[in-house]
């Protein structure tokens, strides 16, 4: 097997050193390098990188004119299924990080992305991060931390999420927790993706897809993404610290308290 025109054994040891680097590193900080080398690696760097390792984007990425922004928990699993064929190849990265990536690429392609209800959001997080993560990915230690000894999606919120929201240090938590707007948005919060979908408007995102010449499936939210929970049931005080931490999603994406309408 080849990788980029070189053999899969002379690039064994590359492999086993990034799997080894990815499990010592925390989500934050294996996400820190990533951009960093998109925005300040040469442009020729980064290309061979491609080449040879499939990194900053991947070749099936570079092979459909849609681009999908993955957001976590908003069925984009299911997404990157659809318009890609796989999931394992199509991380959860910023729209800013393809920009600084490939400018012309970025350009060119079509860049959509589904956003959620942060309250219903955040509720999916927390049942995730209890449940240890699924089959397709798991918490790293700081995020099984984070849930270690919280019994319930009131004292997660209050004890856990609005302190490290207000310490500034939200990016610190695993990326199911972080901010929406901060995948689709530039560093000035301007919306740089073509095409934004709500997960309660799952026909529009539909639509656009088979417009775009994508058929065969359909996009679904998987098990904790349709439960319900963090919204008409959550107390005053959930409800109220949710909306400060999650503010800029809230207003940029037309979303209101439960019980408020969007």
């Amino acid at each position: 097997m080849t990788v980029g025109g070189v053999g899969r054994a002379a690039v064994a040891p590359w492999f086993g050193a990034r799997d080894l680097l990815r499990s010592r590193l925390s989500h934050k900080q294996a996400s820190d390098l990533g951009d960093a080398f998109a925005r300040f690696a040469p442009l020729p760097l980064q290309r061979a990188c491609e080449r040879a390792f499939d990194f900053p984007i991947a070749k099936i990425v570079r092979g459909t004119p849609l681009l999908l922004i993955r957001i976590p928990k908003t069925a984009s699993v299911s997404l990157a299924l659809q318009v890609y064929g796989q999931v394992s190849h199509v991380p959860h990265r910023s729209a800013a990080f393809y920009r600084d990536a490939d400018p012309d690429f970025f350009a060119r392609a079509t860049s959509f992305a589904m956003v959620r209800d942060p309250w219903e959001r955040a509720a999916s997080a927390y049942r995730w991060l209890r449940g240890c993560g699924n089959d397709l990915a798991a918490p790293d230690r700081r995020g099984r931390a984070a849930v270690a000894g919280v019994d319930s999606f009131e004292r997660f919120v209050l004890d856990v999420l609005e302190p490290m929201a207000a310490s500034g240090r939200l990016r610190h938590l695993d990326p199911v927790l972080h901010r929406q707007c901060d995948y689709v948005c530039d560093a000035e919060g301007r919306v740089i993706v073509d095409h934004l979908f709500r997960l309660d408007h799952m026909a529009e995102v539909q639509a656009f897809l088979a417009a775009n010449g994508v058929s065969g499936g359909e996009v679904r939210a998987n098990a904790t993404e349709r439960a319900g929970g963090g919204g008409q049931d959550a107390s005053q005080a959930v409800l109220g610290a949710l909306g400060q931490v999650y503010a800029d999603d809230a207003a940029l994406f037309g979303y209101g308290p439960p019980g408020c309408g969007p």
